[in-house]
């Protein structure tokens, strides 16, 4: 079966998103075998359709959907274009803080290590040594240049 054939045979298609129905990755993003290789639906689609990618560029959504397919949906641009497009869209998620999935504190304790620094006088390493985290995060997070979110 030619890729063209195959490809198509995993996609819902309609007057709007064309919906990709195999494999997707944690992100949403479907995912389809050339060769050797699992490339991202979206990109196999606009190649069906328009040919090569550049190197360097990305295949963006219009539509925002992660698994659709729809070449008239997609378009390319730059890492920057896109990163811009998705704030333009206000699609970036909150990372800051505790929403951090490697964050080892929480706003409570940013507050409390910053209440206790400049007003009771304790020192930073017992401040790391307390809350279990580095020397130069106490650092970063009382100069206020890391969890500058927190008041």
């Amino acid at each position: 079966m030619e890729i063209e054939e195959r490809f198509f045979s995993k996609v819902r298609k309609s007057d709007g998103c064309w919906q990709w129905l195999a494999v997707t990755n944690p992100r949403g993003y479907g995912q389809f075998r050339v060769g050797d290789s699992m490339k991202q639906a979206h990109r196999v689609s606009w190649e069906l359709s328009n040919g090569p990618i550049d190197d360097g560029l990305c295949v963006c959504h219009r539509c925002d959907i992660p698994a659709c397919v729809n070449p008239d949906h997609l378009f390319l641009g730059t890492v920057a274009e896109n990163m811009a497009d998705r704030d333009k869209k206000n699609r970036q998620a909150d990372r800051r803080g505790s929403l951090n999935g490697r964050a080892k504190l929480s706003e409570l304790d940013v507050r409390f290590i910053r209440h206790w620094f400049h007003h009771y006088g304790a020192t930073r390493k017992e401040l790391a040594e307390l809350f279990g985290v580095a020397h130069s995060g106490i650092v970063r997070l009382i100069s206020g240049k890391s969890w500058a979110h927190v008041q």
